[in-house]
Parts: C-alpha cells; sequence; structure tokens
C-alpha cells in the first residue's frame, strides 16, 4: 500500500487545513498518522526485504479500491446518522456531500456529476501510485547495480 498511502501523506503534509478540525486531539492524531505513514510508506519501498513488482502493484490498488468503497460507506452513513453536528466528515476526500478542499479536485467536484468525479479521482491516484511505483522501483534497481 506503500505506493499509495505515501500520496495522502505528502499531500496532508502540504495542505493540512484540510484536515484540521475544532478539536485539537484529532489534529494532533491526523498529523501523527499521516506523517507516520509516509515514513513506513518510504521504509517500505527502500527495504531491501521488500520487493517492487507488478504483482504487489496491482495488489496494492485492489486494497485500495475497497478503502474507497468502505470511506464511501462511511462517508454516507455517518453524515446520514446525524451525529456530525455541523462538521464535516470526509474520508478520502470522496463525500458527496462535502466539497473537497484540495486544489484540482475541488474544481473538478464541482464542476461534474459526482461519480464522474469519483471516477476521475480514482484515476489520479492510480496515475500517482504509478509514478511512485516507477520511482521505487528504478531506486532499487539502481541500488541492486552497486
Amino acid at each position: 500500500m506503500s505506493f499509495i498511502t505515501i500520496l495522502g501523506s505528502i499531500m496532508t503534509i502540504i495542505l493540512p487545513d484540510s484536515c484540521f478540525t475544532s478539536d485539537m486531539l484529532i489534529n494532533i492524531h491526523t498529523m501523527w498518522l499521516h506523517c507516520g505513514s509516509l515514513v513506513v510508506s518510504i521504509y517500505l519501498l527502500m527495504s531491501k526485504e521488500v520487493e517492487i513488482n507488478k504483482k504487489n502493484f496491482i495488489s496494492s490498488f485492489i486494497v485500495f479500491l475497497i478503502f474507497v468503497f468502505l470511506a464511501e460507506e462511511l462517508n454516507i452513513t455517518i453524515y446520514n446518522s446525524g451525529i456530525l453536528n455541523g462538521e464535516t466528515f470526509n474520508m478520502f476526500y470522496i463525500s458527496p456531500y462535502f466539497i473537497t478542499h484540495l486544489p484540482v479536485f475541488k474544481t473538478i467536484q464541482e464542476s461534474v456529476p459526482f461519480i464522474l468525479y469519483l471516477l476521475i479521482y480514482i484515476e489520479v491516484i492510480f496515475l500517482g501510485s504509478l509514478i511512485i511505483y516507477f520511482i521505487a522501483y528504478n531506486i532499487k534497481k539502481l541500488r541492486r547495480k552497486r
């Protein structure tokens, strides 16, 4: 999953406002979680014990799709439960009820039907994770040659 979690970690570090709430404990938790996942992702991608291949990449994307489904289910369930009390709950920035704060995704979400936004989101994450895969693969390939 490092191919994908590294993307979320980097975006949270670059644009932390998108995750902050009025509750300081939640803010500390989210930054700890995302910064920690960045460190773990880099460690796993560079680890000698972890093999980077197409099978691992495809498996990670299948797991990501499962988590997208679960995140969307939670977005819908939590929103409809009435427990938000004016707060925003937008896991993976794919809630049909809240517009994302991420610059490019916000424009897309406001411009197209939600299902198209969701498909574009998944495709962009796929392309981003593919870039991470090729970077990690080539770094490991160069390290093996030494």
